[in-house]
C-alpha cells in the first residue's frame, strides 16, 4: 500500500541513501545516475525533486488535493490561511505588508528568502504577482497575510 510522504521525509529519505552509500553524496548520486552537483542543490532546497531523483529513492510524485471541510470558502482569507502549507504561510509573510515589490533575491531579517516555486505557488494560488519590479502580494494575499498575521504573529 502506498504511503504519502511530506517533502521533509523526501531530505530524510535522500540523507538515509546517502548514509546507506558509505555516506558519500558523490558516490550515491554516480550510483543513481545523477549529477553530484545537482544531488547538492537539491539537499540545500535550491532545487526541486525531480523525477529522476525520486525514482532513486523509489517515491513517486502524485499531486492531490484536500476538502478544507469547516474551513468554508476558500475564496475568504481565514479559510485560505487554514489551507496554506509551513512553506505557504513563510513566503507570504516574506512579501512585503504595504504591498511595495520585493526581489526574490531579498532576505527577510533572518536570512531566509523564498525559492522561485515557493512564489510560483503563491502566484498559482493568485495570492502573489511577478512583476518588472519583484513580487507583490495581489488584493487576495494581502489580506491572507493579514489574517495570517492577526492568527500566527509577523514572524517568519
Amino acid at each position: 500500500m502506498a504511503v504519502a510522504l511530506h517533502e521533509a521525509e523526501l531530505y530524510a529519505r535522500l540523507d538515509a541513501a546517502i548514509a546507506a552509500a558509505g555516506g558519500s553524496q558523490d558516490a550515491w548520486a554516480r550510483a543513481a545516475g545523477l549529477p553530484a552537483s545537482y544531488v547538492s542543490e537539491v539537499r540545500g532546497g535550491k532545487r526541486p525533486f525531480s523525477a529522476r531523483l525520486l525514482a532513486a529513492l523509489r517515491v513517486r510524485r502524485v499531486v492531490s488535493f484536500e476538502d478544507m471541510g469547516e474551513a468554508g470558502d476558500a475564496s475568504a482569507p481565514g479559510a485560505l490561511v487554514a489551507a496554506l502549507t509551513a512553506k505557504d504561510r513563510q513566503t507570504l509573510l516574506w512579501l512585503r505588508q504595504d504591498g511595495t515589490p520585493r526581489k526574490r533575491t531579498e532576505a527577510d531579517p533572518s536570512g531566509w528568502r523564498p525559492l522561485r516555486e515557493d512564489l510560483k505557488r503563491l502566484q498559482a494560488m493568485r495570492l502573489a504577482v511577478d512583476g518588472l519590479d519583484g513580487w507583490t502580494a495581489t488584493d487576495a494575499g494581502q489580506e491572507t497575510r493579514a489574517a495570517l498575521v492577526e492568527k500566527e504573529g509577523d514572524a517568519p
